[in-house]
């Protein structure tokens, strides 16, 4: 079964490879692993955009240049679609917890920040804006990636580039065009998720199987250092 993967590179990063020792991965290796052997991987489009260095991460611009650069010289069926970063000054409220059992929940440290984080903002959402002064930020968002993701997919998907298409994303803004892809296509529909996230319904829902990759098949998928006498692992990772 012919099959295009699709990787939202910052997706994955953020669920599975940031604070990790798997940066180094080969993605194609990765999905070989997880999906079935009928699933043969023709094409494998990975959408992100240039980061910029940042006090507490330099370096960070030179990294990545490195690793794409090694993904396209290691992985032949690899195609790197950029999108761009919007950097801006950003004045946000801010933000207190409301009533006893929050106070209560943030009398610890670590622990505690993140106990009040999740009933905050994910659980129970019982918060209220801080009447005082409001701060200034820097607010930087990614740009294009979920786009290009979504218009590729369906654009290959006309062509009949692909029988399977397979997506690297747990961004539940996907879940149109893989309706699209599913229903009004025909195609088969893959979804794989990392052990660090549980794969959003929104999506599953037009999916003809989900996949789940385990740290394990992290760990035994990562790109050889060095890839020919030009790129190297970074020290870092």
């Amino acid at each position: 079964m012919r099959t295009t993967v699709y990787i939202d590179g910052f997706n994955l990063y953020y669920s599975a490879l940031k604070n990790s020792r798997y940066k180094w991965l080969d993605p194609k290796a990765l999905c070989e692993r997880v999906l079935a052997s009928h699933n043969q991987i023709t094409k494998i489009k990975y959408f992100t955009a240039f980061v910029s260095d940042r006090a507490d991460n330099t370096g960070a611009v030179d990294r990545q240049k490195l690793y794409l650069r090694a993904l396209s010289s290691h992985i032949p069926q690899m195609e790197i679609i950029r999108g761009h970063f919007s950097v801006h000054c950003k004045v946000a409220p801010i933000v207190t917890p409301g009533g006893e059992l929050d106070q209560k929940e943030v009398s610890g440290r670590g622990k505690g920040l993140c106990t009040w984080n999740h009933r905050i903002f994910k659980k129970e959402r019982k918060w209220k804006e801080d009447p005082g002064p409001k701060l200034h930020v820097i607010n930087t968002e990614e740009k294009g990636s979920d786009v290009n993701l979504a218009v590729h997919m369906v654009n290959d998907g006309w062509k009949n580039q692909y029988d399977c298409c397979c997506v690297v994303s747990n961004d539940s803004d996907l879940a149109e065009p893989l309706k699209i892809v599913s229903r009004e296509l025909g195609k088969t529909v893959g979804l794989i998720s990392t052990w660090r996230q549980r794969p959003v319904h929104k999506l599953k829902q037009y999916c003809t199987f989900v996949r789940t990759a385990k740290e394990a098949d992290f760990a035994k998928t990562q790109l050889p250092s060095p890839i020919g006498t030009k790129y190297f692992k970074p020290q870092t990772w």
